[in-house]
């Protein structure tokens, strides 16, 4: 199980994992931003692939155990914003974008490009 931890102070997030059957902690990273790793409306499997984002750090994305929280190499994309990701079997897609939200009234981008991406491209075996 996987929860965010965000600290308003210093603007920082962490990504924990948490024991399901006791909520327990497992590992924790900072900086790595709520990941988005599952088809909507579809609950992924416990060992299922753990994609989340860099916090702050452009359209970066890292492959996480979600078991032993161990980090595969730092996946980069070209563009400056990752607006969201989605896992499919061994694809993940990323949506990205030259610039985020629109600060005035919250739209997407007009030009975004998705990303098809295998999970062999973050290193895990």
């Amino acid at each position: 199980m996987v929860a965010n931890q965000w600290d308003p102070k210093t603007r920082t997030n962490t990504l924990l994992g948490l024991d399901p059957r006791n909520g327990s902690e497992r590992w924790r990273h900072k900086g790595l931003f709520s990941p988005r790793s599952n088809i909507r409306d579809h609950t992924p499997p416990p060992d299922a692939p753990l994609i989340a984002k860099i916090n702050g750090q452009g359209a970066k994305l890292v492959r996480i155990d979600p078991t032993l929280g161990r980090k595969d190499p730092v996946l980069a994309l070209p563009e400056k914003h990752l607006l969201e990701t989605y896992c499919l079997d061994d694809l993940v897609f990323a949506v990205c974008a030259d610039h985020g939200l629109d600060p005035k009234d919250g739209d997407l981008p007009d030009k975004r490009r998705l990303y098809a991406i295998e999970l062999a491209q973050f290193g895990h075996p």
